[in-house]
């Protein structure tokens, strides 16, 4: 449904992108002595930094890799049948 176009920055997305990045915070500091790995999507970032450094202010990134999840192929049309999720 969402090929093609922009994810769309309304009230709802960031309240939960907010939401999610605070409980991922939570569950990085109760692991702090554990090696982490996480998969997020970039959105993330900035918010997940912002408050892991509210825990901590000497907190930060050590290192990052990038990828792309998923490449839709160039024929992809983002299009749901009607009565899908039945």
């Amino acid at each position: 449904m969402l090929l093609g176009r922009a994810e769309s920055q309304n009230d709802m997305n960031l309240v939960v992108l907010d939401f999610r990045n605070r409980k991922l915070a939570d569950r990085i500091a109760a692991d702090a002595d554990q090696d982490i790995y996480i998969t997020y999507g970039s959105g993330h970032f900035p918010g997940l930094l912002e408050e892991m450094r509210k825990r901590n202010p000497s907190w930060q990134i050590l290192s990052t890799t990038w990828s792309t999840a998923i490449l839709p192929p160039d024929d992809a049309v983002g299009h749901l049948p009607a009565g899908a999720d039945r």
